[in-house]
């Protein structure tokens, strides 16, 4: 749920998915679990930094990163994006690079 709502391509093609209970409880659950015993890191992402991330504020509205999630094609890394315009959100730009870094390497495995 975490990979879902963090990933651009789908959260701004339906930001409706932030109301969604079982994905923002995924959210949530995914940063206590990540930040396991860090209440400030985690104040921190939930209560702050996901609303830059929410309302396109600073590098997440530039003209370049609205571009750049626009296709859901293989050249598309939502870590890659997050890691370049997720700046002003550093403790949410490690958790999402983390957990959709995880998500986009494991397609590989279920092949096998």
């Amino acid at each position: 749920m975490a990979a879902y709502f963090l990933n651009p391509y789908y959260f701004y093609k339906d930001p409706t998915i932030q109301y969604d209970i079982e994905v923002s409880e995924g959210f949530i659950k995914c940063v206590e679990t990540f930040y396991h015993g860090e209440f400030v890191k985690q104040d921190l992402v939930v209560n702050h930094e996901i609303s830059l991330y929410k309302n396109k504020s600073g590098p997440f509205g530039r003209l370049l990163a609205l571009k750049g999630y626009e296709k859901n094609d293989k050249k598309f890394e939502p870590e890659n994006w997050l890691a370049t315009y997720g700046c002003d959100v550093p403790t949410l730009q490690k958790l999402a690079t983390s957990i959709l870094a995880l998500t986009s390497s494991s397609s590989g495995c279920e092949r096998n």
